[in-house]
């Protein structure tokens, strides 16, 4: 504070304990970074071009983050799913601020199939506005196919059973039919 010379007589000390948000912080670096370690997770604006992606997105799909910055979301689908309706809902729905989750069939860079277990999560600001799309995503690609050859191996036997067991119930009937011109 100075006086009416102009000189500083008195000074004043305003202060902030700043521990409990730095301790926050910390924490809330520590929960980003155990995620990032754990899952897979890319970012989008609102209409799905890509932001940001972590390391193991980017080693799942094959591809360096300049390869994909600012491309569209549309690179890790088949054309056949970017033409339906139903990915046209897909990101209308998230543009509402809707949280997707499910298990998603999605193309790496050399165009094989990736089966991601993942949530699509909209990006809010303070003040509730859409921001952009986080996914976080674990790779189920060996199970799915486990559970896929699985199922056919399944269905598989549950045909040979029914025709084994025809085969009996005929065999059976032709025995009955038959049994009396034997004796």
């Amino acid at each position: 504070v100075k006086n009416s010379n102009n000189e500083i007589y008195e000074t004043i000390q305003f202060s902030q304990d700043v521990n409990e948000q730095v301790l926050k912080d910390r924490v809330r670096s520590a929960k980003i970074e155990a995620i990032n370690q754990s899952m897979a997770s890319i970012e989008f604006t609102v209409d799905g071009d890509i932001v940001e992606a972590n390391e193991n997105f980017l080693n799942i799909m094959g591809y360096t983050m300049n390869e994909i910055k600012g491309k569209n979301h549309k690179i890790f689908c088949d054309r056949e799913y970017v033409l339906s309706a139903d990915y046209q809902k897909f990101w209308e729905e998230l543009r509402r601020k809707q949280s997707k989750a499910g298990v998603f069939k999605r193309k790496d860079k050399n165009g094989n199939d990736v089966w991601l277990e993942a949530n699509y999560n909209p990006i809010l600001d303070e003040d509730g506005k859409l921001m952009g799309v986080v996914k976080f995503a674990i790779n189920i690609t060996d199970r799915y196919i486990v559970g896929e050859n699985n199922k056919k191996v399944i269905l598989e036997t549950k045909e040979i059973s029914k025709e084994a067991t025809q085969e009996y119930i005929d065999s059976l009937v032709y025995l009955k039919n038959n049994s009396s011109s034997v004796n």
